[in-house]
């Protein structure tokens, strides 16, 4: 798709959605996909903005960490990997946990542990609960895999999202 001129960005995701019609960015292709799926509002527009809240708010936690991750595409590539490691540290040990305290906050009022409340998940869960989970995956440097310890709602969302049937299936079917 790069080299047929097609990714309006220059880089993935994208979703062809007809022969002549492409989607590009994450949250775009989610918010469109989600209204089909039900996990996204089309007649509730207070709704669709808190939604829409929740996944710039994961946007703001990661941008530190991918500014740091990709330093090349976000033009800090003249950092070296002593300032790079002070950095991680500083996001693992002051920026994430303020970001995920405010994610926490939302699940604390949650009866059914979706960050909106409600009895089915969000896109918003769905973009959380996946970039979280990768977070403390052990695949990057200087942030701990035991980042959700002070963080019960967060791992149960996780947990919760893991265990969809949906989500099962997906892994079984694709992950051998």
């Amino acid at each position: 798709m790069r080299e047929e001129g097609k990714l309006a960005f220059g880089q993935l995701p994208a979703l062809q959605v007809d022969e002549t019609t492409f989607l590009y960015q994450s949250a775009a292709i989610l918010r469109f996909v989600g209204k089909f799926a039900g996990l996204y509002p089309t007649d509730d527009d207070i709704l669709a903005a808190k939604i829409d809240a929740l996944i710039d708010q994961e946007k703001d936690m990661f941008t530190g960490v991918s500014a740091s991750r990709y330093r090349d595409r976000f033009g800090f590539d003249m950092l070296s990997e002593e300032l790079v490691a002070a950095i991680r540290k500083k996001l693992n040990d002051e920026i994430l946990p303020r970001h995920l305290a405010y994610f926490e906050s939302f699940l604390a009022q949650s009866p059914s542990g979706w960050l909106m409340g409600g009895q089915e998940p969000t896109i918003a869960d769905f973009v959380i609960a996946i970039r979280v989970k990768w977070l403390v995956s052990g695949a990057n440097d200087g942030i701990t895999v035991h980042l959700l310890d002070p963080f019960p709602g967060m791992r149960q969302l996780i947990h919760q999202f893991d265990n969809m049937p949906q989500v099962l299936a997906y892994y079984q079917a694709h992950h051998h």
